[in-house]
C-alpha cells in the first residue's frame, strides 16, 4: 500500500511567492543593466532598421554594434525586395526580422556582465548569422 502523500497548500503558496519575489528582483536588475548598456543603440538602430527595411537587417544591426558600419549606413544600404517587408507596420517588421532572435542574446549579455555590451550583442549577432 502506498503511502499517501499531503502537499500543504500555504506552503506552496509560501514557495510561489518566493520564487515570484526572486524572478522580479532578477528581471528589475536586468532590466536596468540592459537599459543603461544597450537600451539607447539599440532604439536608435531598431528605428532605422524600421524606417529603412533593409534586406539584411539583422547582419547590419550586428555590423552597427560592432563598429563595422554607422547607423547613417543603415539608410544607404540595400533595401528589401519583399514587398509584404516593406508594406508591413514597422512593429511587425522588426518582429519578423530581428525582434524572435534578441531576447537569448540579452539574457546571455546580461549573464555574462559583459564589460563591452554593445559590442558584445553585435558578436552575438554575426555568429548567429554565419558571419
Amino acid at each position: 500500500m502506498a503511502a499517501s502523500s499531503s502537499v500543504d497548500p500555504a506552503a506552496v503558496a509560501a514557495a510561489a511567492s518566493e520564487m515570484n519575489a526572486q524572478f522580479e528582483e532578477i528581471a528589475v536588475k536586468m532590466r536596468q543593466y540592459l537599459d543603461q548598456n544597450v537600451g539607447r543603440n539599440l532604439q536608435e538602430v531598431m528605428k532605422e532598421l524600421a524606417e529603412n527595411r533593409p534586406a539584411e537587417p539583422k547582419l547590419l544591426m550586428g555590423q552597427v554594434f560592432t563598429g563595422k558600419k554607422t547607423v547613417g549606413e543603415i539608410k544607404t544600404s540595400s533595401k528589401s525586395q519583399n514587398k509584404e517587408e516593406r508594406s508591413a507596420a514597422p512593429r511587425s517588421f522588426l518582429n519578423n526580422s530581428v525582434v524572435t532572435d534578441l531576447p537569448p542574446m540579452l539574457v546571455q549579455l546580461y549573464a555574462n556582465g559583459s564589460r563591452r555590451p554593445v559590442s558584445d550583442l553585435g558578436d552575438m549577432v554575426l555568429k548567429h548569422e554565419g558571419k
